[in-house]
């Protein structure tokens, strides 16, 4: 990589984890809990904030900035609550975010993202974890509030616009989207028959898994509700629920979760992740151009850090 004139060299030394704030943006997901309840294991109570029903999901962006800037450590990782985490590989992550932030420059540096195994997606994939350096939160905060289905996005390529980067660091930091409510689903399947150009891909492989896991099932209901909707759709949880209930879907109630499910599910996917964590066999599970469209969604320029 390329070194940039006055930066600065941060010590390593102390644990990375002990420089960060965990903001935990929840709209009652089902793993809320258990999600508060690992990072506060492995970064202490203090260092974990959880915001909730904060809507539209623009206002829980910044709201979370806001949080990481009151609370002043170096870095603030805004965390939605349907993720979930390996404690070593969160660990690696940071470490890795803080060479290149030695070798770019504080300046230069706005966020870091790393991969997750997608349950509905059925693969690794950018997102899960946004690491961000707080010394430039302060500027980032006026691009926050836009509507749109990726206001995180749009702050992120407003940033780099001025020269302050995301970088994606190749590590698949946890798992997203198990263990969640039907009715979370729903929404999941009405934002993605919006969001995302592969749904038809998404469509063919949730209808063949439907039969093994009632989640599939779930999220093609969604899908339905969102492309019977002509009109906009928000990323606002309230707007979220009122479409559902319009639509007269009605949800079983679940058992609670219990940690336990949430380890197996760890252990299970800790041993396939690893051979999928090899650059050449991501790039294998993902069309080149579609590839190209996610990274650049990201940034204006993406950069990749070493693990």
């Amino acid at each position: 990589m390329d070194r940039v004139d006055g930066k600065t060299k941060s010590n390593h030394n102390v644990s990375c984890i002990d420089d960060i704030t965990f903001v935990v943006r929840s709209v009652g997901e089902r793993t809320e809990q258990i999600c508060v309840d690992r990072l506060v294991k492995l970064g202490g109570q203090e260092q974990v904030e959880l915001i909730r029903d904060i809507t539209p999901f623009c206002a829980a962006v910044e709201k979370a900035f806001e949080l990481g800037i009151k609370k002043g450590r170096k870095w603030t990782a805004c965390i939605d609550a349907d993720m979930l985490y390996w404690d070593e590989r969160i660990e690696r992550f940071v470490s890795s975010a803080n060479r290149i932030v030695d070798e770019k420059g504080e300046s230069n540096c706005f966020s870091f993202q790393g991969f997750c195994y997608d349950h509905f997606f059925c693969r690794p994939r950018i997102g899960g974890f946004h690491l961000y350096l707080t010394r430039n939160l302060p500027n980032a905060l006026q691009y926050c509030g836009n509507d749109s289905l990726r206001p995180e996005t749009i702050v992120k390529r407003s940033m780099a616009a001025q020269g302050c980067y995301t970088y994606v660091i190749h590590e698949i930091v946890g798992i997203h989207d198990f263990f969640q409510y039907y009715e979370s689903i729903v929404k999941k399947g009405i934002l993605h028959s919006k969001k995302h150009s592969s749904i038809e891909e998404l469509i063919t492989k949730w209808t063949n898994m439907q039969s093994e896991n009632e989640d599939y099932k779930w999220a093609l209901r969604g899908v339905k509700i969102g492309r019977d909707f002509s009109e906009k759709i928000l990323v606002d949880d309230i707007f979220m629920k009122r479409l559902i209930e319009n639509s007269g879907l009605t949800f079983p109630k679940q058992p609670v979760l219990l940690e336990n499910e949430v380890e197996r599910m760890l252990d299970l996917l800790n041993d396939e992740t690893i051979y999928e964590l090899q650059f050449g066999e991501m790039i294998q599970g993902v069309k080149p151009l579609q590839f190209g469209k996610i990274l650049t969604a990201i940034s204006n320029k993406i950069h990749f850090g070493d693990i």
